[in-house]
């Protein structure tokens, strides 16, 4: 009769409070009922390492979320075989041996994501929006994004954090497609894009390389597939291996590809309301003076009048009545920055006089057009 194998101590140091680090637990949990000779421990993240009774070292460890500082820099000092998962090991003191790291391939995330988009139409800009944390997934995604865009023939705009998102969505030229570092950055783009009411999908398609944590939150954003559970899984299996080297083991680092994209409303631009609505956009910005009502768009469009206003309802955070008196205003503000006397641009920007233009400043505005041209002291 064989002898059985000596019971090998693994500690996993994940934080189950986050749904995707349940995900990667999950994979742990699955490779570990596969070992009989796996014991698997649980720590906490931030926290030292918990001791084992009658100070037994642990044979291993899978780390997803980092234990406190003292205790990552003792393990780096250490041969014992460590994975670890969807971490920055660059920013880690490097071991050569005995350790290896486990995260998605945001190369392939980059572009793939570009090739998404491309595949979708004709776009009059691309974009890639970054966290402001600046991690290795956020460069890397964005250098591959910006990479296969620039192969197409185009160019991409960079927004890297989160500042200035304002200025920089509204100075995207639209229809835009944007692609998000991380499902919380396609959050925020979500957010600032319906407060300064850029319709999604008529004016901005947005994709997110991250899954979102709950049903409610993002649910109207593509976003890629990506099995965490793979991940949990593979830093096991790599674990193992290292293990049964029995201190061999050269570093190595191990990519997990995402699955598919769940296409949502935010990119479904072939839709025929979309269309629509796209259309109707381009021409009040195109002939905003010849457009006073519903009833002008309608027939400049060909778009029935019901038809228009159901398809504003439905897709954009704007009436047709908004989006007209926006942009007869952009236009106007437009003309006076170009050095258009007044009158002049009132006239050319469709309102019926000059004092029309008046009321429009202090109802945007909130003030005159000499109180706000006047310059800062």
């Amino acid at each position: 009769m064989s002898a059985s194998k000596p019971l090998r101590h693994i500690l996993a140091v994940y934080s189950l409070a986050q749904i995707s680090h349940r995900d990667h637990f999950r994979g742990v949990l699955d490779f570990c009922c596969r070992k009989p000779d796996w014991c698997l421990h649980l720590g906490e993240p931030g926290r030292p390492f918990p001791p084992l009774p009658g100070n037994v070292g642990y044979d291993g460890y899978v780390i997803s979320l980092p234990a406190d500082d003292a205790s990552m820099r003792a393990l780096a000092l250490e041969d014992k075989p460590v994975v670890l998962v969807n971490i920055d090991g660059r920013t880690l003191p490097r071991r050569t041996r005995n350790f290896s790291t486990v995260w998605f391939d945001n190369a392939d995330l980059g572009r793939r994501g570009a090739d998404y988009l491309l595949r979708l139409g004709s776009f009059a800009a691309y974009a890639f929006v970054g966290d402001a944390d600046g991690q290795f997934y956020n460069r890397e995604r964005e250098r591959a994004f910006c990479a296969r865009i620039a192969e197409s023939g185009r160019t991409a705009s960079v927004a890297r954090d989160g500042f200035g998102l304002d200025g920089f969505l509204l100075g995207l030229p639209k229809p835009a497609a944007v692609m998000c570092a991380s499902g919380t950055t396609a959050l925020r783009v979500e957010q600032h894009a319906a407060r300064l009411r850029i319709p999604i999908p008529a004016a901005l398609a947005l994709l997110s390389s991250d899954e979102f944590s709950s049903r409610s939150e993002g649910a109207g954003i593509s976003c890629f597939r990506q099995n965490a559970a793979a991940m949990g899984f593979a830093a096991a299996m790599e674990l193992d291996a290292i293990i049964s080297k029995g201190g061999g083991h050269d570093y190595r680092e191990i990519l997990i590809t995402a699955g598919g994209i769940s296409e949502r409303r935010s990119t479904r631009r072939d839709c025929t309301a979309a269309r629509r609505l796209r259309t109707a956009l381009e021409t009040i910005d195109g002939r905003i003076a010849q457009i006073a009502s519903l009833d002008d768009l309608s027939r400049l469009t060909g778009i029935p009048r019901r038809t228009l206003s159901a398809d504003f309802k439905s897709l954009s955070p704007d009436s047709p009545k908004a989006a007209i008196d926006r942009a007869r205003f952009a236009k106007a503000q437009s003309l006076l920055l170009h050095g258009l006397p007044f009158r002049e641009a009132a006239r050319a920007a469709g309102y019926r006089s000059a004092n029309a233009l008046s009321k429009a400043f202090r109802r945007q505005l909130g003030q005159c057009y000499r109180s706000a041209a006047k310059p800062a002291d």
